[in-house]
């Protein structure tokens, strides 16, 4: 989930426009980037997308959206999402 908070976005995309049709591809590349452990695996990462934005966490509810391209890079975590993140990181007391 720490990847929808600062993504880095991928720099290889081929699209000429400034508008990008983010399907497994694009936002997929994203996480992949991300989060390496997840390449090839689009069926798990949709998934575990479906379920983070079932639970208010993340945003958009689909990876299916159109956005400019440097909006690959941008926040998709919720205030719930940010204070789930930053209570998981604290330590123990």
């Amino acid at each position: 989930m720490r990847a929808a908070v600062e993504p880095s976005p991928c720099r290889h995309s081929t699209a000429q426009s400034s508008f990008l049709f983010l399907d497994t591809t694009a936002l997929g590349n994203v996480l992949e980037h991300n989060i390496p452990e997840l390449h090839g695996r689009q069926d798990l990462y949709r998934q575990l997308w479906k379920d983070l934005f079932s639970r208010g966490l993340v945003s958009p509810g689909s990876m299916n959206v159109t956005v400019s391209g440097s909006e690959l890079g941008a926040k998709r975590t919720s205030a719930m999402g940010d204070a789930f993140l930053k209570f998981i990181a604290e330590p123990a007391r």
